[in-house]
């Protein structure tokens, strides 16, 4: 505990724990994050996504990973194409 981060914006996705956006295609999930950016005094919002898979192990717990079969690739490319379309119409309403 303590460690500083080299990345803020992932120091601040941490901080936030609730992503502002999910898209889910079965086990497949993409979470969309909102974080606070500043560049040149001017403040504004960024944001990040994370894709992760769900299943269950041996024992029956569920578990997530990021690791993906390459047939899953494909779901995994309209998920994120479906975030960045909420992403850019998010970031449209805010100017």
């Amino acid at each position: 505990m303590g460690e500083v981060s080299k990345h803020p914006e992932k120091t601040k996705m941490a901080e936030n724990k609730i992503p502002v956006h999910k898209v889910r295609a079965g086990n497949i999930q993409v979470d969309v994050w909102e974080n606070e950016a500043e560049k040149n005094g001017q403040k504004f919002k960024a944001y990040s996504s994370k894709v992760t898979k769900s299943y269950k192990d041996k024992d029956g717990n569920w578990k997530t990973t990021d690791s993906l079969q390459t047939a899953e690739m494909p779901k995994v490319i309209e998920l994120l194409r479906e975030a960045y379309v909420w992403i850019i119409s998010k970031s449209k309403d805010e100017e």
